[in-house]
């Protein structure tokens, strides 16, 4: 497998820190910045890619050392942070039976999503959260929203294992679907995206088209009526792999052991609401206002 770099891991092989966190985020960005449209992606992006390689680069020598690889993924990586529709995914519960979700659009923007794997996960956790809480500043001009970090700090050992053995890894999805780019140990980094590769299922294949088809359904759906209701057996029917038996899937093997690190503090992108009676689920999707979706609006 060749990895799928960004066009931003590029731009940061020969970067050299000042020893300044804040200078080296005005001086990267003050280079970088002219180039986005050349290399094809937002500013937003490459200014939460150097935001990154800064904080990374700002840790102390012992808790980089305990450090396999690290990198972003996901929006910023692809150089489309901040460009598309959010989706807010509230699943509604009657007992523990699910009952379907609410979608809608999200206010919020988007996250820097890194992953790291890390010898010492807990340390580098502690480490990580003071070093973003210290620098918040740095990071922040009257051009631009504040960053929200979306920090996954995964143990190694564990991790690794998991990724062998589990029917759903959510590393090896990253790795299967996401643009990377590195922030640490590059080497290290291919290694564990060929050992991921190895490991691929078809259930990690599935799931990552019809998360693909959900993403696209969701953006749609809400373009077309702000708030939609999407019944659970309609999702199973549209969406097996992601709702299988008309309930979500479970979290993938590895998704709970990640420690993580999300500031600035904020509710999680997905809401969950349980009821004791269907009737108390019709009226709270009633006092939503939610146009439930048809057999028809899916299959379009």
């Amino acid at each position: 497998m060749t990895i799928n770099f960004s066009p931003l891991d590029a731009q940061f092989k020969d970067a050299v820190s000042t020893g300044s966190l804040e200078t080296d985020y005005k001086l990267l960005t003050q280079r970088l910045e002219h180039d986005a449209h050349r290399i094809g992606v937002n500013v937003r992006s490459l200014r939460q890619a150097v935001a990154g390689w800064c904080i990374v680069t700002a840790l102390s020598n012992t808790v980089r050392d305990c450090i396999f690889t690290a990198c972003v993924y996901g929006s910023t990586a692809r150089g489309t942070a901040n460009s598309r529709i959010r989706v807010l995914e509230e699943r509604i519960f009657v007992g523990d039976r699910f009952f379907g979700s609410i979608l809608r659009k999200s206010p919020a923007f988007s996250d820097l999503d890194i992953m790291m794997f890390s010898t010492e996960p807990l340390l580098l956790q502690k480490e990580l959260t003071s070093a973003i809480e210290n620098n918040a500043n740095a990071f922040i001009n009257d051009r631009d929203l504040p960053i929200q970090w979306g920090v996954r700090v995964f143990p190694l050992t564990q991790t690794w294992q998991l990724i062998e053995t589990s029917e759903y890894s959510l590393v090896r999805q990253i790795f299967l679907s996401s643009s990377i780019m590195s922030l640490w140990q590059r080497d290290n980094l291919i290694r564990l995206s060929e050992h991921a590769y190895h490991y691929r299922t078809d259930a990690d294949s599935q799931f990552l088209f019809e998360k693909s088809k959900f993403t696209h359904f969701s953006v749609d759906i809400v373009n077309q009526h702000a708030i939609a209701f999407v019944d659970a057996t309609l999702l199973n029917l549209a969406f097996p792999a992601l709702y299988p038996n008309s309930q979500p899937i479970e979290l993938a093997a590895d998704q709970p052991l990640a420690y993580r690190v999300r500031l600035p503090e904020r509710p999680p992108s997905g809401a969950i609401h349980r009821f004791d009676h269907i009737t108390d689920a019709d009226g709270f999707i009633q006092g939503k206002q939610a146009i439930a979706v048809t057999v028809r609006e899916l299959q379009t």
